[in-house]
């Protein structure tokens, strides 16, 4: 009976680490908060945009953003645009263009919605298309926004699809959300192929 124990040991000792592996694997890319999203009307965002790339380094893509963001709520551009959907406070940091997936350059626009383009405008534009998105929420620290708060989700994003099994990014619109209380990024994804 003694030699019948230690092999079922073994064996129930494998199965339980591989099922903890299985778990802990599965725990790392479900602990970030996901929610999957249909957009089901397009979005105008109108704003500032910059052309930038991956294959600068992270602290020069985020001085430029960060720069564009500072000249977009300095001269407070929001005020400035025409139509603006004004039952939407929210400001929109929308990423497109995108060259070569995480490559590659890219373009982002730092705006709020408007509900048609001016044909008169100092402003470039974005839409944001319908489609599934995969939706990442952060609620602000009590000491309120921080741009920590946006690297570290695009770095939960990264990890996210990283470690996925089923889907993977397609790099054509994705976009954040600057609410009063909470920053949303919103990725365009896919099945994995």
């Amino acid at each position: 009976m003694e030699n019948f124990k230690k092999p079922v040991a073994a064996f129930f000792t494998v199965v339980i680490l591989a099922v903890v592996a299985w778990l802990l694997y599965d725990n790392y890319t479900n602990k970030i908060k996901t929610t999957k999203v249909f957009l089901e009307k397009p979005k105008i965002i109108m704003g500032l945009t910059l052309d930038t790339s991956f294959e600068l380094p992270l602290d020069e893509q985020s001085r430029e953003i960060g720069d564009m963001w500072k000249k977009f709520h300095e001269e407070a551009i929001s005020s400035k645009l025409e139509n603006l959907v004004i039952d939407n406070p929210s400001f929109y940091g929308v990423y497109y263009n995108f060259n070569d997936k995480q490559n590659g350059a890219y373009s982002v626009l730092a705006g709020s919605e408007v509900s048609a383009v001016s044909e008169v405008s100092n402003f470039q534009f974005v839409t944001i298309p319908i489609g599934k998105y995969m939706l990442f929420q952060y609620k602000y620290p009590k000491e309120g926004f921080s741009a920590e708060l946006v690297v570290n989700g695009w770095m939960d994003v990264d990890k996210y699809f990283d470690n996925h099994k089923l889907y993977e990014r397609t790099y054509e619109v994705d976009f954040e959300v600057y609410e009063p209380n909470e920053l949303k990024i919103y990725v365009s994804y896919e099945a994995k192929k």
